[in-house]
């Protein structure tokens, strides 16, 4: 936790109080490349939830022409005791962020995919039922944990995609500093903060 600043923490008490905290996050990232769109929260039958947008697929525009993403994340709750007092926190289940150049995300550019519940690892699917990459989508390349806002800067940095807000990089950098420092497993990419060390875990 080398970039832990007091007024990170918020304590959560309740489920309620971690899905506020959450979503808080979510919604903020979101906010850097679309206006129009917000996280809802969705009971499963198993007890777990799903995190979806609204509305389910997002129009990302470009000069170039659009690129849409559908974001899902499945979380439960749990306790968090990392402070000395009872706590709640999201745990996250399992991620998938599909990128395409249409509505029907078909062919899909990139799918983000992870799920506590199976075997295979953090992974990306590269141009998915493109019939110019037959084969390749089937592959299931290692990531590690990848970030709602890692896959957001990627498409900002490298697809051109245009920021929905001047603040944009401040907007992801935050949330994702927040979000990687509580999290369970994995850092996603890593971000130096101002004044700190990058050999820091």
């Amino acid at each position: 936790m080398s970039n832990y600043r007091p007024a990170d923490r918020v304590p959560t008490r309740t489920d309620a109080d971690a899905k506020r905290r959450f979503f808080n996050f979510l919604g903020r990232s979101l906010s850097a490349v679309c206006k129009n769109a917000v996280w809802i929260a969705s009971p499963r039958t198993d007890g777990t939830f799903a995190a979806i947008t609204n509305p389910p697929i997002i129009r990302l525009r470009r000069d170039e022409g659009n690129l849409y993403l559908r974001s899902t994340l499945e979380f439960t709750y749990a306790d968090d005791d990392r402070f000395g007092a009872l706590e709640r926190k999201v745990v996250t289940l399992g991620y998938a962020h599909t990128v395409g150049e249409s509505d029907s995300l078909k062919p899909q550019l990139y799918s983000w995919e992870w799920a506590a519940a199976e075997p295979t690892y953090p992974h990306v699917h590269l141009r998915r039922s493109d019939p110019a990459f037959e084969g390749l989508g089937k592959l299931h390349i290692p990531t590690g944990r990848v970030f709602y806002e890692d896959v957001l800067r990627f498409l900002v940095d490298e697809h051109r995609v245009q920021p929905a807000r001047d603040d944009w990089r401040d907007v992801l950098d935050d949330s994702h500093r927040r979000v990687a420092m509580f999290a369970s497993w994995g850092a996603g990419l890593r971000r130096r903060a101002a004044g700190s060390d990058e050999s820091s875990p």
